[in-house]
């Protein structure tokens, strides 16, 4: 995964249960010093070295416990290129 290039980035943790399977539901929202949204990241089973890879020096906000739904809905609105000078 490439690095991200943006001054400063932050981002949230959102903690969904785990599926009946076992598998971790968790994704990371990413903001921009301005507290747009520029990034849906979702951890899969690297865990947070997803986020912490392709944002170096990124600082964790805090960590949300969600429900699945919040989680699905977090990932449905993806990705978002940054415009200009994050």
């Amino acid at each position: 995964m490439p690095v991200k290039r943006v001054k400063r980035v932050y981002g949230v943790r959102l903690k969904a249960p785990n599926s009946p399977s076992g598998n971790p539901r968790r994704c990371w929202v990413v903001f921009n010093v301005k507290g747009e949204r520029i990034d849906v990241m979702d951890e899969g089973y690297d865990g947070e070295s997803v986020f912490r890879r392709a944002y170096p020096g990124a600082i964790e906000l805090m960590a949300v416990k969600v429900r699945y739904t919040d989680y699905q809905q977090a990932l449905s609105h993806g990705p978002i290129v940054p415009r200009g000078d994050s």
